[in-house]
Order: structure tokens, then C-alpha cells, then sequence
């Protein structure tokens, strides 16, 4: 069993989808319904609100399996969070600091 980073894209030779074998969008009766439509505004602005949470932007700049994931923006305020959260961390953890 192989382990892919999302780092870049995989060859082409190792990627075994068969079209014909996945049914087309427009042949269920779900999609494009008021209800399916709603679900997936709420699931947007779920996860809008969830990549706003600071700490969880850390942790996946953190992980080279989430890192991928962010924007180059999400990146440098993350990079911009973490270096603040380092140097608080080392100013705060000074061994002459009685």
C-alpha cells in the first residue's frame, strides 16, 4: 500500500478510474433539489467558519498532509501567527525569569 502526499499531482499511469463505471451527475434526482442546495450553502459556511479558527490553520500548516490544503494567504498569516506564538512562548519560558 503506497502513501501519496498531496504535494503534486499523480502520474497519470497509477490513476485507474473507469468513466463508465461512475454514474453521471444529472441521473440523480437529488441534485439540484431546494433541500441539496441548502446542504451545500451550509456546508460551505461550516466550512468558512471552521478555516477561521487560528489554531486549527496552524496545526495544518503544521502537517504536510493538511498544508496543501491552504491558500498562500492562509499560509503567511499562518506563518505570521506561528512565528508570534514563538516568540511569546520564548520570552515566556526565559530560564532568568523569576
Amino acid at each position: 500500500m503506497s502513501t501519496y502526499f498531496c504535494v503534486g499531482e499523480l502520474p497519470d499511469s497509477q490513476i485507474e478510474i473507469d468513466e463508465n463505471m461512475l454514474p453521471p451527475i444529472d441521473s440523480n434526482p437529488a441534485v439540484g433539489t431546494p433541500f441539496s442546495q441548502e446542504l451545500l450553502y451550509a456546508f460551505q459556511m461550516r466550512i468558512d467558519t471552521i478555516m477561521e479558527n487560528q489554531a486549527l490553520l496552524n496545526a495544518m500548516y503544521l502537517d504536510p498532509r493538511y498544508n496543501c490544503l491552504l491558500s498562500s494567504s492562509q499560509k503567511e498569516k499562518t506563518v505570521k501567527s506561528l512565528k508570534t506564538l514563538f516568540s511569546r512562548l520564548q520570552s515566556n519560558l526565559s530560564p532568568f525569569k523569576l
